[in-house]
């Protein structure tokens, strides 16, 4: 299959983004998660890649949420990120794409997840998302993808690829602008966008009339007040933390959380 990955997504990031949109954030939850955590090798190819995955405190098996995360790499942020989403009820697991690197500096992260190849990616996405349905022994055998900023976009890209996802959530990032990408899309995609983020939200009535013609279901929210990268910069323990955004974080967990409960 041709790799359609990255056509659309890698202008995620807006060319000005403030630097505490960058801070990193979340370790306190991990020290203080009463849930388990851990680093776990995967085989990609000839590379072997690193995934951080959490477990939810539960007596049955879990639908399994893979996570691609942000420019910045595989940060403390993203990785509580996976301690939320198990809070939450599911296995949370995310490929560490940028091999180690945390890049809070947005030219150096832009350039380094610029020259990542598009092969390699989704490579890592495939043998992610193989591991969970067949190495997590607590995985009920349900998968589904979500992403943010240019994850975000990354998420659209990647729910034309893998047909065995259940469910795409992507957060603020740019959506399908073409047929040939969402032909292959099996499962509902979900859009989390913050209203002052018009740059992304301007590809959303195109994915629309795509999704529609190729019966595809597609949900966009739009969440005033908001702007781009709301689920890190409305974090309660950012210190410069904005209204709009803690506010269209909140909502969107309260949607998501409901969602998740489907799978």
């Amino acid at each position: 299959m041709k790799h359609l990955l990255f056509t659309v997504a890698f202008a995620c990031l807006p060319p000005s983004i403030h630097a505490e949109e960058v801070k990193d954030f979340g370790r306190e939850r991990l020290n203080n998660s009463p849930r388990h955590g851990e680093w776990v090798d995967l085989k990609s190819g000839q590379r072997t890649i690193k995934a951080f995955v959490v477990y939810p405190e539960r007596k049955d098996k879990a639908p399994v949420v893979l996570i691609i995360h942000e420019i910045f790499g595989l940060t403390d942020w993203a990785r509580s990120l996976c301690d939320e989403l198990a809070e939450a009820g599911v296995i949370a697991i995310a490929p560490d794409l940028l091999s180690g690197q945390r890049l809070e500096d947005v030219d150096a992260a832009r350039k380094a997840t610029y020259a990542l190849p598009k092969g390699q990616v989704k490579a890592d996405l495939d043998a992610t998302a193989e591991y969970a349905l067949t190495k997590i022994p607590a995985c009920n055998g349900t998968l589904a993808v979500c992403g943010f900023c240019w994850g975000g976009g990354v998420t659209f890209a990647y729910a034309n690829e893998n047909p065995k996802l259940k469910a795409a959530y992507s957060f603020y990032g740019m959506a399908a602008d073409e047929p040939s990408k969402v032909a292959n899309i099996a499962c509902p995609v979900y859009g989390f966008y913050a209203e002052n983020d018009e740059r992304v939200n301007a590809t959303i009535p195109k994915a629309e009339e795509l999704m529609k013609a190729a019966g595809k279901k597609y949900e966009p929210v739009i969440y005033k007040g908001a702007g781009h990268g709301f689920m890190r910069s409305g974090e309660p323990n950012n210190p410069n933390v904005r209204e709009g955004d803690k506010k269209a974080r909140d909502e969107a967990w309260k949607r998501w959380k409901s969602l998740l409960k489907q799978l």
